[in-house]
């Protein structure tokens, strides 16, 4: 492991996560597919998992380790260019959601959104 980073600095070690992500996970020839996210026409990767695990860290309590989405949505940055604010509504795939956590790390975006009524 140690071999791995002689010579190779950390800046390059995280450009080549980018480039695999983009080019790997949000692929429609891999795990992505087109998707609609208010109009625009993206390649996302799409998780239905219902509850997923907030991080714990000191400052938070333990009643909010669990919460509840109808869909994540994982694309690129570049492709949908606009952060999306956490509790506004948003349309996907036809479908109104709202938007209960917005992350963006490395350039790929992660939005978890619970359905709402039309």
């Amino acid at each position: 492991m140690h071999l791995f980073f002689i010579g190779y600095s950390m800046s390059l070690f995280k450009e080549q996560l980018v480039r695999d992500a983009k080019q790997v996970f949000i692929n429609t020839n891999e795990f992505a597919d087109q998707h609609i996210l208010d109009g625009i026409e993206l390649d996302c990767v799409v998780n239905s998992n219902s509850i997923g695990n907030r991080q714990y860290n000191r400052s938070s309590s333990f009643n909010e380790g669990i919460f509840e989405y109808d869909i994540e949505v994982i694309y690129k940055f570049d492709d949908y260019p606009y952060r999306i604010v956490y509790g506004n509504n948003i349309e996907f795939d036809g479908v109104h959601y709202k938007v209960i956590n917005f992350a963006e790390d490395d350039s790929v975006c992660t939005l978890k959104l619970v359905g709402v009524g039309a």
